[in-house]
């Protein structure tokens, strides 16, 4: 049978850091073994619609047709593939592809700042404002923030910290067990049993004890 790779999502609200930290899971990946073939996703490719409220909502994006794309890809075309995207978990045909599903918190107090940082170039503020308060928070707390209990893993603090290289680690321990026909790690199955999210916690992290996972 035909080997697939490893499936992951980061998904989160408008400025949670998901790109950063794909491009950080990636980095980290890499930096354990070179020779690994990634492939990085992004749901915005998906945009069926270039307009604001279009962007802000789930169905201004083909998810179908992300998923499909996503099946075929090949364990002889990559050993990772990391997607990003803030509906990734809206789609069931979605989800039973993943594992782990990632959800990046980031800072939220941060998260309109950088917004405000990367559209002022192109935009009035008063624009922005708007349409961060007509579209992207309603779309997080409506349609992103209920998928939260779908992860397998959260991610408080997005890319800062240690948990991304314990991810990372954990993925290796994955493609070792993956090529030799087993089971996923102990701990992602245990969670998945169950049906607990992991919460990657910033005190336990900073420890370097066994748990680093506390249930949410």
């Amino acid at each position: 049978m035909p080997q697939t790779p490893i499936r992951i999502t980061i998904t989160g609200g408008e400025a949670a850091g998901k790109k950063t930290v794909q491009a950080g899971l990636k980095s980290r990946l890499l930096a354990l073994n070179s020779g690994l073939k990634i492939l990085t996703m992004h749901m915005s490719d998906y945009a069926l619609a270039s307009s604001s409220a279009a962007a802000a909502a789930v169905g201004g994006y083909d998810l179908e047709r992300l998923a499909g794309d996503l099946e075929g890809v090949g364990g002889d075309e990559a050993d990772v593939v990391v997607v990003e995207g803030r509906y990734m978990l809206c789609s069931g045909r979605l989800v039973v592809l993943f594992s782990p599903p990632l959800f990046s918190l980031g800072k939220a107090r941060s998260a309109f700042v950088v917004v405000v940082i990367r559209d002022s170039k192109t935009r009035s503020l008063d624009t922005i404002l708007d349409e961060y308060v007509r579209y992207s928070k309603p779309a997080f707390e409506q349609a992103i923030l209920p998928t939260k209990h779908i992860s397998d893993i959260i991610l408080p603090a997005g890319a800062e910290g240690p948990g991304l290289d314990l991810i990372a680690h954990g993925v290796m321990d994955d493609i070792k067990r993956k090529r030799n026909r087993q089971s996923l790690p102990g701990i992602l199955a245990s969670a998945a049993h169950l049906q607990l999210p992991l919460t990657l916690s910033e005190v336990d992290l900073t420890t370097g004890a066994p748990s680093y996972y506390q249930t949410a």
